[in-house]
């Protein structure tokens, strides 16, 4: 279910914050259970996977989803937190790095 709401809804939704200040990723995060693993590599790929391919850069998508395997994702949110921010700064540098020479030349 959560698989086809990813692919249903534009990745917006998951940066919307309530009126916590809290977004849907913050909550998955805090969420300790082994069964919200598999939930957040998925979110993880999922915005990996749209952001790269905006770009045509499926080689970097390659490279930052098998980080995103890597990680130890059973830690809890003090860790998982630097981890997910160290994937998307990762993901951005990889962004800038392909698509600024590409802006120089045109």
């Amino acid at each position: 279910l959560f698989q086809v709401l990813l692919d249903k809804y534009p990745l917006d939704a998951l940066s919307q914050r309530d009126k916590h200040g809290k977004t849907m990723l913050d909550y998955l995060l805090m969420n300790a259970t082994p069964r919200a693993i598999p939930l957040i590599k998925l979110v993880v790929q999922k915005v990996i996977i749209e952001q790269l391919n905006r770009f045509g850069m499926e080689r970097s998508t390659v490279e930052l989803s098998s980080l995103v395997e890597s990680l130890d994702w059973n830690c809890n949110l003090e860790v998982r937190r630097p981890c997910l921010d160290n994937v998307l700064t990762l993901l951005s540098l990889s962004i800038k790095t392909e698509v600024i020479p590409l802006l120089e030349l045109a």
